[in-house]
């Protein structure tokens, strides 16, 4: 089967394989310039090339999460999940600074939709270590390949 996506998506082994005329984040979120002080969290790959973001790192693990962040709002957050088929996000996702996954491809459910929203997304994130305590402000770069999560100093 062939999906709508697969000639949107780069094929990381093929040096040949265009970028995708992918959305962009929202302006509020993208960053500009070269990146701060940082320590590099986790690699992955991006769900489609997208401008760096910085946020407050949220695991989320399921509705109950989501739907705290209805209360309060997810404005500002990258939340990270587990599942790359994950639909829990959707009530959420337009507002999420970014997405990071620890399973799936470009290909992937969650990689697809954050991509229709422009809310930059790595997919297959390997940590460095352990994940990022919750609030801890990270910066998402998902301009190249590989993408990357840092944990950013406060100034």
């Amino acid at each position: 089967m062939i999906f709508p996506y697969d000639a949107a998506v780069p094929d990381p082994s093929r040096p040949d394989s265009p970028a995708p005329p992918g959305p962009t984040p929202p302006p509020a979120t993208a960053l500009t310039g070269p990146a701060g002080p940082a320590d590099l969290l986790a690699e992955g790959t991006p769900a489609f090339p997208a401008e760096r973001v910085r946020g407050r790192w949220r695991s989320l693990r399921g509705v109950d999460d989501v739907l705290a962040l209805l209360e309060t709002g997810a404005a500002g957050i990258v939340a990270g999940v587990a599942d790359a088929g994950a639909t829990f996000l959707a009530p959420i996702l337009e507002e999420l600074a970014g997405v990071v996954c620890t399973a799936g491809t470009p290909r992937s459910h969650v990689a697809i939709v954050s991509r229709d929203f422009g809310v930059p997304a790595l997919m297959g994130a390997r940590f460095t270590a352990a994940p990022p305590a919750d609030g801890t402000l990270v910066e998402l770069d998902c301009s190249g390949h590989p993408g990357r999560l840092r944990a950013v100093r406060d100034p």
